[in-house]
């Protein structure tokens, strides 16, 4: 073995021994009458990697030597991650230990930010339905402990549970009544697909952990997420698409322009495309164009910046075309719609923006697709 991956190791089983002694300590919030069964990095969907420094992070340690600081900081972030059960308790009852006593931020409302999403299998539909999560008032420390459903029949029942958007995850537990069944349900064994991209991505101002334009795609397509959505620190670095080649996923949605300058994407996208369409050139690579800011029509010198490095992204893209035959184009000009009410703030969407997203790039990706999704 050589010495960079003996040290890798080293660090990756120190870092958990003291995760596990930080961590282990007994909940101080609880419920009565409620047998509490404690989820582990094993049991989860949406993980890329398992060689980690802290069990639920998204990137492996030797991330750090190819991607930006800023995109490090937020490997912690569990977007996207998951866990499936079942069980015929009455109640579901979630309690979880989050590393970062920020709560929520401008552009991340609490729910989303620090909380978990629950959803339940329709039986006569076969489609996951969104059934509860915990208020805003109801995490306002970092070990929340929340009741999200009680009074049910006692009817086994599939369920899942989604992570928070942002804020580090350090330990949960899913309670059932005490003499209930729970059994949890292994991660699919179908390819995932990738979804790299900014803030958006990321679920800035989604209204739950379980939404989010990359959340609601993995339900549209039923396959599992990666999503490796970095607010402010998506800019297509040849280091990012090294780490993307690592995975084999079903197909790649790259989404960065909102991060990027019209300077960065001249000299960014073609080594990108090169080192990751070279390297996965049997995958689907869907690059999306950026949405216009919705109050652009203010201030005409930012709209030609926008329209110059939308131009560069596409020309680029066109010209790597001839080389790929597994490189498409997504135009998001119209993703939020044109009437100015799918955005929050003017640059991120709010929850009908979102949809809206999903619903073109289903539709565009099923189109466009090598392979039926």
């Amino acid at each position: 073995m050589d010495s960079g991956k003996s040290s890798n190791k080293q660090v990756y089983l120190t870092s958990h021994r003291n995760y596990e002694k930080r961590v282990k300590k007994k909940f101080m919030n609880t419920i009565e009458n409620i047998r509490w069964n404690e989820i582990t990095s094993n049991d989860i969907e949406g993980q890329g990697w398992k060689d980690t420094e802290y069990p639920f992070d998204r990137l492996p340690l030797h991330a750090k030597e190819l991607v930006s600081e800023a995109l490090w900081r937020m490997k912690v972030s569990t977007n996207g991650m998951n866990v499936t059960f079942t069980t015929n308790s009455t109640s579901i009852s979630v309690r979880w230990q989050l590393g970062d006593e920020q709560l929520g931020e401008n552009n991340f409302n609490v729910c989303a930010f620090s909380g978990v999403d629950l959803y339940s299998k329709n039986p006569d539909t076969g489609k996951w339905q969104w059934a509860g999560f915990p208020w805003h008032n109801q995490i306002v420390d970092q070990n929340p402990c929340v009741t999200l459903r009680e009074d049910l029949s006692p009817v086994e029942r599939e369920w899942r549970l989604y992570f928070p958007h942002r804020n580090k995850l350090e330990r949960l537990e899913i309670g059932v009544d005490e003499t209930a069944d729970f059994t949890l349900i292994p991660p699919r064994s179908d390819k995932p697909f990738v979804y790299y991209g900014s803030s958006i991505i990321h679920g800035a101002y989604a209204g739950r952990a379980g939404t989010g334009v990359a959340n609601l795609l993995a339900r549209r397509f039923d396959l599992p997420l990666i999503n490796l959505g970095f607010s402010g620190a998506a800019r297509m670095e040849a280091g990012v698409a090294a780490l993307l080649t690592e995975l084999d996923p079903e197909f790649y949605i790259i989404d960065p322009l909102p991060n990027m300058e019209a300077d960065e994407v001249k000299e960014n996208t073609e080594k990108f495309i090169e080192i990751l369409c070279g390297k996965r050139s049997n995958t689907d690579v869907f690059m999306i164009s950026d949405v216009p800011i919705s109050h652009f029509w203010l201030y005409p010198e930012m709209q030609e910046q926008f329209e110059l490095k939308n131009r560069l992204y596409y020309e680029i893209i066109q010209k790597m075309q001839a080389r790929f035959s597994n490189l498409h184009y997504i135009c998001g000009r119209e993703f939020f719609g044109s009437d100015n009410e799918g955005t929050i703030d003017g640059i991120h969407p709010n929850d009908c923006g979102f949809m809206r997203m999903t619903d073109a790039l289903e539709q565009k990706i099923r189109e466009q697709s090598s392979n039926p999704v």
